[in-house]
């Protein structure tokens, strides 16, 4: 999905971009995803579970976003080095097509200053144009920051896994589904 490159101040005066990943980022993306992993339990995976994100697949899966008509894959870029992503992939099927997910990763150093907001904020206006009618994402149990940040956007929480997580120390987490009705 084709988005318009859009300029951003970010919280603390630094100017930013919003634009679409393209194939050309495939390097960057799969090392950003290895280092966003390990830098909090709260991503699904963990770094060396990352290893299928090596830069021809990453290519390609961008490759995919980028001519789809119900995915797209925004990343915020702060001086040449992208800080982080937001995907939504819209479902397919007709009966739920009206449904989009969310995921969203932004690096340690950037955080607080505002990227996952403007992120979000995108999301839900291509949401809107899109047709999609709900907005879904996973947020584990002490993602507190997540959290705040979805339950500020309008997202609330719409049920949760139990022990949906188990953690290398042995730790169980939650996993929260939330929702937003657009």
């Amino acid at each position: 999905m084709k988005f318009q490159t859009k300029e951003i101040i970010l919280k603390n005066g630094k100017k930013a971009a919003l634009r679409n990943a393209v194939p050309e980022d495939a390097l960057e993306m799969a090392e950003l995803q290895k280092k966003i992993s390990g830098e909090t339990d709260f991503l699904m995976r963990y770094p060396e579970e990352c290893v299928d994100m090596d830069e021809e697949g990453e290519r390609n899966f961008l490759k995919e976003r980028q001519d789809s008509n119900d995915s797209l894959i925004l990343v915020c870029e702060i001086d040449g080095k992208i800080s982080g992503s937001i995907a939504l992939k819209r479902e397919a099927h007709i009966k739920t097509k009206h449904r989009g997910s969310i995921g969203i990763g932004v690096l340690k150093k950037y955080w607080n200053m505002g990227i996952g907001t403007l992120f979000v904020e995108e999301i839900i206006k291509i949401s809107e144009d899109l047709g999609i009618k709900q907005l879904e994402l996973g947020v584990f149990e002490g993602n507190e920051r997540g959290m705040a940040l979805y339950r500020k956007m309008g997202f609330v929480q719409a049920g949760y896994l139990p022990d949906a997580v188990c953690l290398k120390d042995g730790r169980m987490l939650k996993e929260y589904t939330m929702i937003k009705k657009l």
